[in-house]
């Protein structure tokens, strides 16, 4: 049974936690290169803080057997966050910071917040300010069984307004699930939401989802010989940001539950600001 109390205002709510309860704040890991790096590279920050933090219970971790990882292939491009966001699909694609990495080198954002599609302004080389969505805090409380994370998706939004002077309305943004799936816990219901609306008429907030994220070898980027790059799209998890700051809470299951009061084997709250 969550051990967190949920005061309702009219549309206002509240989170409060116990005054005992014990919190842990994680390290948050900043985007880095993964262009042509072996497996045990990709993934050493990874299998590092799974073996730090003790949070949920992983024994004999191994990310390369996992269905979310077990598809990447070692000395190859990456997808880079310049490349999304300025030079398209070609050789440009991989300039930046690897897109991916902001979720491979932070495994317990077990549901992360991400741009739906790339926004290609076809800038110059050199002229392309870096500009993505990332996790600015992270933190588990074990007495109520919930994660807090925090986005910062602002500070991007108002740089690709700036870049982009047609660009009237919210960029669509997505949720993604490639932790979780990593973990064994891929189903999830959204149970409360503020300042969010979904474009998909089924949803993840209507539904219980199963996430279906997987990194694998892809030919988006037009790069010869391909880019590991995160798969598939999926229309369940595509929302737009009314207002920041945006919220969500998620409840997490490793199975699907047998009924509607099952306690959820994770909660995980987000805010998006």
């Amino acid at each position: 049974m969550l051990k967190y109390l949920l005061l309702f205002t009219g549309i206002m709510i509240f989170f409060i936690s116990p005054a005992n309860a014990k919190t842990h704040r994680f390290e948050i890991n900043p985007p880095r290169e993964l262009d042509f790096l072996p497996l045990h590279q990709i993934f050493h920050v990874r299998k590092n803080m799974v073996n730090r933090y003790h949070i949920l219970d992983i024994k004999n971790y191994n990310p390369t057997q996992s269905p979310a990882f077990k598809q990447v292939l070692p000395n190859k491009p990456w997808w880079g966050v310049k490349g999304m966001f300025c030079y398209a699909s070609g050789k440009l694609s991989i300039e930046g910071v690897s897109e991916e990495s902001r979720f491979i080198d932070n495994p317990f954002a077990l549901i992360n917040v991400h741009e739906a599609n790339a926004l290609f302004f076809k800038k110059k080389k050199g002229n392309c300010p870096s500009s993505y969505i990332y996790l600015e805090k992270l933190t588990f409380n074990d007495e109520n069984n919930t994660f807090y994370a925090t986005y910062n998706a602002s500070t991007h939004y108002n740089r690709i307004k700036k870049m982009a002077s047609a660009l009237t309305e919210m960029q669509a943004f997505t949720f993604g699930g490639i932790n979780a799936v990593d973990f064994e816990i891929p189903y999830a219901k959204m149970i409360l939401k503020e300042n969010i609306t979904f474009k998909n008429g089924k949803n993840i907030s209507n539904t219980l989802y199963k996430f279906k994220d997987f990194i694998h070898l892809g030919h988006s980027c037009g790069y010869k010989g391909g880019c590991n790059n995160g798969s598939p799209y999926q229309p369940e998890l595509v929302f737009k940001i009314e207002k920041f700051p945006a919220k969500a809470t998620f409840h997490l299951y490793k199975t699907p539950p047998t009924h509607k009061d099952e306690t959820p084997f994770i909660t995980y709250h987000l805010t998006i600001k």
